[in-house]
């Protein structure tokens, strides 16, 4: 009977490397193989966390996994059993995910000390750390808590994760979370100041190493609130793109990185202007191009190619608001998908006259009962014989 790993990366989280005998190993999915240790510096997937990553043996480790106490490493060969084995993970992303799972109990943990918001959901991934609260918080209260975190991180407070016996855990009132693996012992993790839960993950000796916490959103979700967060390298490398980016549109407003968005909003206004200013003029053209248009047989027709919905509408509109009872059907051609239309009137309903006209000449779309726009795949000929003009 297998007996279970023993856990190397709880005794030492900077351990990279290791020598184990194997164990097992077994066929597992996709012509891989799923290797059981009697010792490893992997971490497992679980509470949250993604596994460790790295070679075993020489081959590369895609996946680790535990189950009843077990960790199985998942590789492209087979490992013969008995046989010692070098194990090495990928350093720089166990840290990474150290500093994000750090940051996370500091985060997660302030936000319950100072505002009773239970941590309910928590994803950390190569990409984000999304952290999810059972109570709204707003600007104000995020603000407080990500100056809390950082302070803890500029305090180097030790962090401390152990098993305590049944009689320390009678008088320990500590967060619930995962803690354990599949029916082991609860695991506690104690940042004093800031957090004690109960976790499986790996954490950092010392909230300094953390280096930084940023909020990077937050929002109303399932009646709590959503964040997400970066911590470490993570942080710095957001700060670089956003200082990136200001940069960037700084040098475009030729403005100052701190007036960008001052300039922004100024650019903004006079666009509005721009656009109140040209559709006022194509308005002004509209009547001017519509003036000499009359109706015949009770439609007011006509067709221009190569116009957008948008300008469409606005003919048809033009038509109505002369106020007599045709029906101003408006039309335009381009090279690639047929005639457009917009059709409306003050007296027929456009919904029941528009399923007619689609049926009728291999159309779609729709609208209110005073306008309607869509397409339809007849030709001019045809669409004239339709209204009759």
């Amino acid at each position: 009977m297998i007996t279970a790993t023993e856990k190397l990366f709880e005794q030492d989280v900077f351990l990279t490397k290791c020598q184990a005998t194997v164990l097992s190993c077994e066929p597992y999915k996709n012509d891989t193989y799923s290797v059981v240790l009697n010792a490893t510096v992997f971490y497992p997937e679980g509470g949250g966390q993604p596994c460790d990553k790295g070679t075993l043996g020489g081959l590369p480790v895609s996946f680790v996994y535990v189950r009843d106490g077990v960790i199985y490493h998942v590789v492209p060969q087979p490992l013969e059993v008995g046989q010692t084995v070098n194990g090495e993970i990928d350093p720089l992303r166990r840290l990474d995910f150290m500093q994000q799972h750090t940051g996370e109990h500091i985060t997660t943990g302030l936000a319950f000390r100072m505002f009773e918001a239970n941590n309910v959901g928590f994803h950390l991934s190569e990409a984000t750390v999304m952290l999810d609260v059972d109570k709204v918080l707003g600007e104000e209260e995020i603000l407080l808590i990500e100056n809390m975190a950082n302070d803890a991180i500029y305090k180097n407070i030790p962090v401390r994760a152990w098993y305590p016996n049944d009689a320390e855990m009678q008088t320990l009132a500590y967060r619930s979370k995962e803690g354990r693996i599949h029916g082991e012992d609860v695991r506690i993790v104690e940042i004093p100041e800031c957090d004690l839960c109960a976790c499986c993950g790996t954490h950092l000796p010392y909230t300094g190493q953390v280096g930084a916490i940023k909020i990077l959103d937050f929002y109303k979700h399932r009646g709590g609130t959503r964040i997400i967060m970066a911590a470490g390298k993570r942080a710095l490398e957001d700060y670089r793109t956003q200082q990136g980016q200001v940069k960037r549109i700084s040098a475009l407003l030729s403005a100052k990185p701190e007036l960008v968005a001052d300039a922004t909003e100024r650019i903004l206004q006079e666009q509005e202007n721009l656009r109140l200013e040209l559709s006022a003029l194509k308005n002004e053209l509209i009547t001017l191009k519509l003036k000499d248009v009359a109706a015949q047989n009770g439609v007011t027709f006509y067709t221009e190619a190569n116009q957008t919905p948008d300008t469409l509408r606005r003919m048809a509109l033009a038509l109505l608001e002369r106020g007599d009872d045709s029906v101003c059907a408006v039309f335009s051609a381009d090279e690639t998908d047929g005639y457009k239309y917009a059709v409306g009137s003050n007296k027929t309903d456009m919904r029941t006259y528009g399923k007619e006209m689609n049926t009728a000449l291999n159309g779609k779309g729709g609208g209110s009962k005073e306008l309607i726009q869509g397409s339809v795949g007849a030709g001019l000929e045809e669409i004239k014989a339709f209204f009759g003009v």
